[in-house]
């Protein structure tokens, strides 16, 4: 029952909010080297965290019998373990002297916070946009079902399905914000320049099309594999019409992961927020008037989603650093 639910959730996010502080300190750490141009030693880290997530889950939900309380504790010593990577490797590497006490009595200027908080803000109002409209759909699967959980347990299959391709997209868009500024700002000598970006960046949205068309191909031709997430032939029927939406999806989440993680690498964060705005909106209309079935639910996916596109590749093409119109007027 939704009461139901409410209660797991409650119970879920009281412990999760316990690790707050190493899951912002994993977010610092991720951000610190991915803007150092190195991606492999978040995804180490990443490995490390989660397979002692996998590790951890049985044994906290099923052998100690905690339920969701077990899949938050799992969680939690996952981020604390990622924290804990983070802070050391950090120290290491000499990028945050922890043990320098002027560190820690003496706070950066206002001018070097200044971009930051700028940044911040955007990337939170982003998150919030982005939240708002997860949280709606969620709201919108729950009230589908009016005695049982069949909706909401078809949602989450076709969701994980779609995940399994979307973290590949997601990866694409990560390479982008440090591909193309990294281009941007290196030598032209040494191939870079506003030039070269702008066909790195090109070069990127290709590539996230044809890996969207991919996974929409590969996502299409899996679809029998719906059987192995449960044994409930009710629950696999309510899940298959939403997987093949969320497979064609990937059609133009492709380009739109990309655009919006170069957009991500022009430090375009309040841009990105305002577009989130606008496809959340969107996002609410569409539940509004198809809401009240799982497959309207996933084709409201689709308007929320081809929003970004379009408002991201508006940015990319028109209005963006390495639109044509500005390329006219910028230096090789």
């Amino acid at each position: 029952t939704i009461e139901t639910t409410k209660q797991l959730a409650t119970s879920y996010l009281s412990i999760r909010a316990l690790t707050l502080v190493p899951a912002m300190l994993s977010y610092v750490g991720f951000a610190t080297f991915r803007g150092l141009l190195d991606v492999i030693t978040p995804l180490k880290i990443a490995l490390v965290s989660q397979a002692a997530n996998v590790l951890l889950d049985p044994l906290f939900i099923f052998t100690l019998g905690l339920g969701v309380k077990g899949a938050a504790l799992a969680t939690c010593a996952a981020e604390i373990i990622a924290a804990g990577l983070y802070i050391r490797l950090l120290g290491l590497k000499k990028i945050v002297a922890w043990r320098d006490k002027l560190f820690w009595m003496r706070p950066p200027s206002f001018n070097r916070l200044g971009p930051l908080l700028a940044g911040g803000a955007g990337v939170l109002s982003r998150s919030i946009a982005m939240n708002t409209a997860f949280l709606a759909v969620t709201r919108a699967t729950q009230a589908i079902d009016t005695g049982s959980s069949t909706a909401a347990a078809g949602h989450q299959i076709a969701m994980q399905f779609w995940q399994l391709g979307g973290v590949v997209l997601f990866a694409l868009s990560a390479v982008a914000s440090i591909l193309v500024p990294a281009t941007l700002n290196a030598p032209v000598n040494s191939g870079g320049g506003t030039n070269a970006a702008k066909r790195a960046a090109d070069r990127m949205i290709g590539w996230g099309i044809v890996a969207g068309a991919a996974l929409a191909v590969a996502q299409l031709a899996a679809l029998p594999l719906l059987d192995l997430f449960t044994s409930v032939q009710d629950v696999r029927d309510a899940a298959r019409t939403p997987a093949i939406i969320g497979a064609l999806l990937q059609l133009m989440n492709g380009a739109a992961f990309v655009a919006e993680g170069i957009m991500q690498g022009h430090a375009a964060f309040t841009r990105l927020a305002v577009h989130a705005f606008v496809a959340s909106a969107g996002l609410l209309t569409s539940l509004h008037f198809m809401g009240h079935t799982l497959v309207g639910v996933w084709l409201s996916f689709g308007v929320f989603n081809l929003i970004r596109l379009i408002a991201a590749l508006h940015h990319h093409l028109v209005s963006g650093p390495l639109a044509k119109s500005k390329l006219r007027t910028a230096p090789l």
